[in-house]
């Protein structure tokens, strides 16, 4: 029961009371071995195996028992044997419980490392998120923006656009790089977006997007609100990266107790050496949607573009 405790040193605090107490009644009752002994070096042993700072205590304390009962045993007129076999005992009963004290120890450590090592990998898993929803779609209407500014200049201000544009590029692609080292495949909790959809729309728009939304959703509850914000950021951001300058339609709406997320873009329009994807955003999305209790798919249109949808339960 000491190694119940919380407190490591009200174990130490009852052991020593026991081991007075056990040294009282061998003096009242000189004709009995000191057997108790035997309990407090059980107990010395649960308290040493459990906490490791008190393992050189522990032992420390089997010896001081050791060398004060044979004194007690020799004065009482016993057999001094009788008092080497008792410690032979004793030693067993020690070494049995030291070692379950300690396996138990052993236990919680590994428990506790177990623990640091997911809170780690949440973090890098956070990290990476919060890197391809804000860099990755930044980075992806900078290249935009710099496309446009390429086929509308000429010279060497069209030259430097195209530069802008490959730097946006190449910085995308090392971006998607660090974020597959840091990805663990461990989905984050919900965060809020850094802006509403209404945002995202607008900031497409000032790059260049030809976009149009239809909202029928209204007011969304917090963790469904991020949800949906993800979606639609990361059809903006996969449009604005294969399908630069083609129309973008944003839909969303409730159907029959579910909340229908849909980024449709027409296809390529012009688009100049695009960034390529890894997939990384959709593979991170479509476990976010399925905590979610919802399902996502992607899949090309008849007109060339792709169609991005979500449903989400209400």
């Amino acid at each position: 029961m000491l190694t119940r405790f919380v407190r490591p040193w009200c174990a130490l605090g009852s052991l020593g009371s026991a081991l007075a107490a056990t040294l009282v009644i061998g003096a009242a009752f000189p004709d009995e071995l000191p057997v108790g002994l035997v309990a407090v070096a059980m107990a010395g042993g649960c308290v040493g195996g459990r906490w490791s700072r008190y393992d050189r205590l522990a032992r420390w304390a089997f010896g001081a028992v050791a060398a004060a009962g044979l004194p007690v045993v020799l004065l009482a007129g016993h057999d001094g044997w009788q008092w080497v076999s008792l410690l032979a005992v004793l030693g067993g009963a020690v070494v049995t419980p030291w070692a379950l004290g300690r396996g138990w120890r052993r236990q919680v450590e590994r428990g506790q490392a177990a623990a640091a090592e997911t809170a780690r990998l949440r973090e890098r898993n956070r990290i990476a998120e919060d890197m391809h929803d804000s860099l990755g779609h930044d980075l992806s209407l900078i290249a935009l923006r710099a496309g446009a500014l390429e086929l509308g200049l000429a010279g060497p201000q069209q030259d430097a656009a195209g530069e802008v544009r490959e730097a946006a590029a190449s910085a995308t692609e090392r971006l998607r790089d660090i974020i597959g080292v840091l990805h663990d495949g461990a989905a984050a909790a919900p965060r809020a977006p850094a802006g509403d959809i209404g945002h995202l729309i607008e900031g497409a728009r000032a790059a260049g997007v030809r976009l149009t939304l239809h909202d029928e959703a209204g007011e969304l509850p917090g963790d469904l609100a991020v949800t949906a914000h993800r979606v639609v950021q990361e059809g903006l951001t996969n449009a604005a990266k294969h399908a630069p300058r083609a129309a973008v339609e944003v839909r969303l709406a409730r159907k029959a107790g579910a909340l229908c997320v849909s980024v449709a873009n027409g296809g390529r329009s012009g688009a100049a050496h695009p960034p390529v994807s890894g997939g990384v955003g959709l593979v991170a999305l479509g476990e976010r949607v399925r905590l979610a209790g919802g399902s996502l798919t992607a899949s090309p249109q008849p007109s060339g573009g792709w169609l991005l949808t979500a449903v989400l339960p209400l």
